[in-house]
């Protein structure tokens, strides 16, 4: 029975890993640190347990003997179940939560401490049983069925998916056809709220670009949701990394790898999806912040943070550097893209105007507006190189379409530790529940009304580009 429990508890702990590994090189973020810290913690947990537990032995009296002491399995397997579930189905605790994570993971253990000692016997017949058997079938299936999915259903994904939207329906919806396929810029700028976007129209109009604009409804609340949902062209409710370059939802699933990119002159910019692993591509970037696990500077405010203890001044001022870092990335790739020399499609998939900004006080409203203003600034740039390119060369006028994946998380930035109380005094006016949908054209405006979501993003894109009828 003990041999067969500890093989029992290693296959749910090495289960549990496996999907943080995947989600961890499936964002590619460095957003699963904490999640690798629980890992690490225990195995070296169930090490000091079995040195403490024959501590104990050698030491107490054989009739007297504390039978929880003799039966450390039972209460290594339960821990380990306590830990798979607060890990993968859970996603571990949020940043601003560590210590009461701490809590309630000592109280776990002691609640597993006493019931080993109330009800040991009990516990015993329970280990022999199916019992554990059945709980690590079940989290190795919960695990491991939906990468084995992709394996065999990972159907092949036209994108953009040019027979979506004919011609002939796109003229009907009153979008004008673009037969000698000018330049087709489209962004996505995450967390831009409709309410927010109106200096993003403005920088548009500003450069002679004729505006048009919506509110749509987000697909999902969260930019796992929402992107393979653009992708698919339906809802994705229930996201989560199931290899490499593919996300599952239930038994719906998104594999970018097996995406086979429809035109010739597309590239692509982004972060948090693997759009790389695309196929046909003509030039693709994805960016990730880096990694601060050689700066011990780094580890030591991180450590800091999560402990809830004043930290040092430096680490204040730094605290969002990774982010700002990956924000510069980002931008300078993509001003890279051939997209700007050679015409064609460019789908940038940007970090702003998502926060934290610059400026360790500001408020949550400061650093949104000054996202804002950011996200703006490359709009105004990005529509005067447009321009200057129709300008001196013969080719189809530009257009440029504008959306997001949701609208500005008020609660979960003012909750996650991230912003105090205090600096998200006023953050509530900013709450949304919509996104835009804004196309700039040179020409009349476009009718977006068949567009109601950001599911049809890629509807829209191919009706701009679509060939004359």
């Amino acid at each position: 029975m003990k041999h067969r429990l500890l093989v029992l508890t290693a296959v749910v702990w090495l289960s549990a890993l496996v999907e943080v590994i995947l989600r961890d090189r499936y964002h590619d973020m460095l957003a699963q640190v904490d999640n690798f810290a629980w890992m690490a913690a225990f195995p070296i947990l169930v090490a000091g347990d079995l040195l403490a537990g024959a501590a104990l032995r050698r030491r107490a009296n054989r009739a007297a003997g504390d039978a929880g002491i003799r039966r450390p399995p039972i209460r290594h397997f339960l821990l380990a179940v306590v830990l798979w579930l607060w890990v993968v189905p859970g996603n571990g605790p949020k940043l601003a939560h560590f210590v009461q994570a701490l809590i309630a993971s000592a109280g776990v253990w002691w609640l597993l401490w006493f019931c080993d000692w109330r009800w040991g016997s009990r516990l015993s017949r329970w280990a022999t049983s199916r019992g554990p058997l059945a709980l690590t079938v079940a989290a190795i299936a919960f695990v491991s069925v939906p990468p084995f999915l992709v394996s065999v259903r990972s159907d092949t994904i036209a994108w953009p998916d040019t027979r979506s939207l004919s011609a002939a329906a796109a003229s009907k919806a009153g979008v004008p056809i673009n037969p000698s396929g000018g330049p087709l810029l489209v962004l996505l700028l995450d967390e831009l709220g409709f309410k927010a976007s109106e200096p993003i129209m403005r920088a548009l109009a500003a450069e002679g670009f004729v505006v048009s604009s919506r509110a749509n409804a987000p697909v999902g609340d969260a930019t796992a949701k929402v992107i393979p949902a653009m992708w698919l062209r339906r809802p994705f409710p229930e996201a989560r990394p199931c290899g490499l370059a593919a996300i599952c939802s239930g038994l719906d699933l998104l594999d970018f790898s097996s995406v086979e990119v429809s035109w010739p002159d597309v590239d692509v910019v982004g972060f948090y999806h693997p759009y790389c692993a695309m196929k046909g591509l003509r030039w693709c970037r994805r960016d990730s912040p880096p990694s601060g696990f050689g700066d011990i500077r780094r580890v030591e405010c991180a450590l800091g943070r999560r402990l809830q203890v004043p930290i040092a001044e430096a680490c204040l001022r730094a605290q969002n550097t990774p982010w700002l870092d990956l924000v510069a990335r980002t931008e300078a790739s993509y001003w890279k893209a051939p997209f700007w020399r050679r015409g064609g499609v460019l789908f940038a998939h940007l970090p702003v105007p998502h926060p934290p900004a610059a400026g360790p006080d500001a408020s949550l409203a400061e650093h949104y507006a000054a996202g804002i203003a950011h996200a703006a600034a490359m709009v105004a740039r990005s529509a005067r190189l447009l321009k200057a390119r129709a300008a001196g060369m013969d080719e189809g006028s530009p257009r440029i379409v504008i959306t997001s994946d949701h609208p500005l998380r008020v609660h979960e930035w003012c909750t996650n530790g991230t912003y105090s109380a205090q600096r998200c005094m006023g953050a509530d006016r900013m709450e949304d529940d919509a996104v835009p949908l804004i196309v700039g054209t040179f020409g009349r405006q476009v009718d977006l009304t068949p567009f109601r979501s950001n599911e049809q993003l890629f509807d829209l894109v191919t009706a701009l580009r679509a060939p004359a009828p």
